[in-house]
């Protein structure tokens, strides 16, 4: 703990949330057998939730964020992945994103990871993403 300014970008009293968050990643990886992270932004929403880190709403941008962030990452992909993952969290609850977490395989593709949400949520990954980009426009008013 002592050492985390030393070797990471974080401060010495982030130290278990950092741990919280990096757990969740060996977690999801062992449960889901992809090792790979993606979609980055779901992976990284889940571990900024489950670390209780990330309180800060995202800069709302034009683009599909399920797109951009299903393969990349830069600074804004924890805020909305935190924001878009606490939404199906709190929105449809906890069995139904586990239910989606159970269908990420290996071989599993941007389109069908699509196609498990639609299937597990019975509206598009699309439909979410914009109904969480409204949310965020009223919440920053």
């Amino acid at each position: 703990e002592e050492h985390i300014e030393e070797i990471t970008c974080h401060k010495k009293g982030n130290y278990w949330g950092v741990v919280h968050h990096e757990m969740s990643h060996w977690y999801f990886d062992h449960l889901t057998k992809t090792w790979s992270g993606k979609p980055t932004w779901l992976t990284e929403g889940l571990a900024e939730y489950m670390a209780g880190q990330k309180k800060n709403l995202p800069i709302p941008i034009k683009e599909s964020v399920t797109t951009k962030y299903y393969n990349h990452a830069d600074a804004e992909v924890y805020q909305w992945g935190k924001l878009m993952v606490s939404k199906l969290i709190e929105d449809y609850g906890k069995e139904k994103f586990l239910e989606l977490i159970k269908l990420i395989s290996p071989n599993m593709t941007e389109r069908s990871f699509e196609k498990n949400f639609k299937k597990t949520y019975s509206f598009s990954l699309d439909t979410f993403e914009n109904n969480v980009k409204d949310y965020l426009d009223k919440a920053l008013l």
